[in-house]
């Protein structure tokens, strides 16, 4: 009995020997594969990375190089226009720097887009009266409501439905503190302006309407609704894909190259804020923008 226990127990101690030497030579071929893995992967996706920065680079390059001609056409298209007499004549000179105005548009918004992740700084924030900055928007806007048979409406505070009176304009300066970029704020407030417009039907109403943070904690609302069709429900995480237009008839009917409602993301998102798009019942898109009273 003893000499068949003694073989048994060197065999337990050596099958116990060989799965601890199983069990780390698995623990260091899943760890060789998974570095492995990864400079696979990094190898793979370094080309793409350099090729992302490349045109990242160009963009911003050639953003900057396209906008002192614009500047130079467009000068040479206004004295064309002043000193032209016929108006047929004046008008086309017009035109032209219409679609200077709307190129320049498309360099700046491709310019911010390039300097998403760039050192650059694009964001210079300061306490101002957020409602008056959304007031010199809506202000800035009407020229174009007005070519389309739009109306705009803007008010301060909640609904009237909920209780609180609504007024057509802040009028006292600080009355919605907010640290904020004023002239991205107000660029932020005209193209969801505009493309509300752009979308909505001759004869109806876009609503601007701004509520105040309630308490320290909470953040400054601000929405856009429009009477128009509204967006297909496939398309609402879309909208503010760069490049993205949704319906392509549409689309080339109202013109847009599917960049502004992109850089009111980016613009939001750099203010801490968020932005989100909706289907109004029964008609019309609503675009709401929250932004904390102090940003960072």
């Amino acid at each position: 009995m003893v000499q068949v226990a003694l073989p048994l127990g060197a065999m337990e101690d050596s099958l116990a020997a060989l799965l601890r030497v199983l069990v780390l030579a698995g623990a260091g071929g899943v760890g060789l594969a998974a570095v492995a893995g990864y400079v696979q992967a990094w190898r793979a996706l370094r080309p793409i990375r350099e090729a992302m920065e490349r045109q990242k680079l160009f963009t911003a390059g050639a953003s900057h190089e396209m906008r002192t001609p614009l500047a130079v056409i467009r000068a040479h298209a206004e004295l064309l226009e002043a000193e032209l007499s016929e108006p047929e004549q004046r008008q086309l000179a017009g035109g032209i720097v219409e679609e200077v105005d709307r190129l320049t548009r498309l360099v700046d918004d491709l310019l911010t887009l390039a300097r998403d992740e760039g050192p650059e700084p694009v964001i210079e924030t300061r306490l101002c009266d957020l409602a008056g900055l959304v007031g010199e928007a809506v202000r800035a806007a009407q020229p174009l409501a007005a070519a389309r048979g739009v109306r705009v409406v803007y008010e301060i505070g909640a609904p009237r439905g909920n209780g609180r009176r609504a007024r057509p304009q802040a009028e006292d300066p600080g009355q919605i503190p907010a640290q904020v970029d004023p002239d991205r704020i107000r660029q932020l407030v005209l193209i969801l302006l505009s493309n509300a417009i752009r979308y909505t039907d001759p004869g109806t109403t876009v609503t601007v309407r701004l509520v105040p943070a309630a308490g320290s904690r909470g953040s400054h609302r601000l929405t856009v609704e429009d009477e128009g069709p509204g967006i297909p429900p496939a398309e609402l995480e879309r909208v503010f894909e760069p490049f993205y237009r949704g319906d392509a008839a549409r689309s080339r009917a109202t013109g847009g190259f599917g960049l502004g409602l992109a850089v009111a993301r980016w613009i939001v998102e750099r203010h801490g804020g968020r932005i989100r798009a909706a289907n109004r019942d029964p008609r019309g898109a609503r675009f709401e923008v929250e932004l904390p009273p102090r940003t960072g």
